[in-house]
């Protein structure tokens, strides 16, 4: 199953908890719920997974540990605060580079919307389907609520690129896109 069609379940499972319980609970209650929910839709997941760590050829003694991995692709990093910030699709990104996977999502059930509370955090910029180089780009630009462009020197990218009203993170091995929200 692609990645796509697996965060689509997880956003399905994860409405049907918000429909429930609604904002204001803590992040434990949410994260066995969606696990039930999860149970119960024949989705496969690891819960609290231990990821180790490696440094320069040495396993550090401290593993990362992941909320959820679902299906064995996509990560799922649970919140229940106010609002997610900058750093906490920072995080999740480093947890895909460490993890070896693209995409992960960050689900806030704090928010009064579910679809308002998630954020879609992709490892590699395959989400855009370019191999560009970096030095030919200069920048992401958000032109509007839905609509991205990329500039190259002096010159804007021909193509648009259209993304879904979440919130979306790209970056490559090669380059550091700015987050796009």
């Amino acid at each position: 199953m692609h990645e796509n069609e697996i965060s689509e379940r997880i956003i399905g499972a994860a409405i049907e908890v918000h429909k429930f319980f609604g904002p204001g609970l803590v992040e434990q209650i949410y994260e066995e719920s969606l696990c039930h929910e999860f149970s119960l839709r024949g989705i496969r997941f690891e819960r609290q997974k231990q990821v180790p760590i490696h440094y320069k050829g040495v396993r550090l003694g401290v593993p990362l540990r992941l909320d959820l991995i679902v299906e064995e692709k996509v990560i799922v990093d649970l919140k229940a605060k106010e609002d997610v910030t900058e750093f906490d699709n920072a995080r999740l990104l480093s947890y895909l580079r460490l993890s070896n996977l693209r995409l992960g999502l960050i689900i806030n059930f704090h928010s009064a919307l579910l679809k308002e509370g998630i954020s879609r955090v992709v490892n590699d910029c395959n989400c855009l389907q370019l191999h560009l180089i970096h030095s030919a780009f200069d920048m992401i630009v958000k032109t509007s609520s839905t609509e991205v462009r990329i500039t190259q020197k002096n010159a804007e990218f021909p193509s648009k690129f259209y993304f879904a009203p979440l919130r979306v993170l790209c970056a490559s091995a090669s380059s550091q896109f700015q987050p796009v929200n």
